[in-house]
């Protein structure tokens, strides 16, 4: 079995609902990501953190430009490291705009 060296730097990958997770410990420097890929990341309102998945959660995600209220996007601007963000233009579910706003706030 291997296992991850103490001393060597990290890479995370977020895909669509893991994406603020993914910002979020490479936000943390305790981490020591260096390397953070979303591909079409979602972000979610806090309130979305606070609730247990089930109806609450979903009325959180549901609601209109919710995402907004995300912490990410004051979060990456921490983040030293490698950043790289897949979007689409044309996703439904997770507006190009969170990637644009990652990349922007970076």
């Amino acid at each position: 079995m291997q296992y991850l060296d103490e001393a060597d730097s990290r890479a995370v990958i977020g895909i669509s609902m893991s994406g603020e997770i993914a910002v979020r410990l490479a936000a943390d420097p305790n981490n020591r990501i260096r390397r953070l890929v979303t591909l079409v990341g979602a972000a979610y309102d806090s309130a979305a953190f606070e609730a247990p998945f089930g109806p609450a959660f979903t009325k959180i995600l549901r609601t209109p430009q919710s995402w907004l209220r995300s912490v990410a996007f004051e979060q990456i601007a921490s983040f030293p490291g490698r950043l790289t963000v897949v979007r689409t233009t044309e996703d439904t579910i997770v507006p190009a705009t969170i990637g644009e706003l990652l990349i922007a706030n970076a």
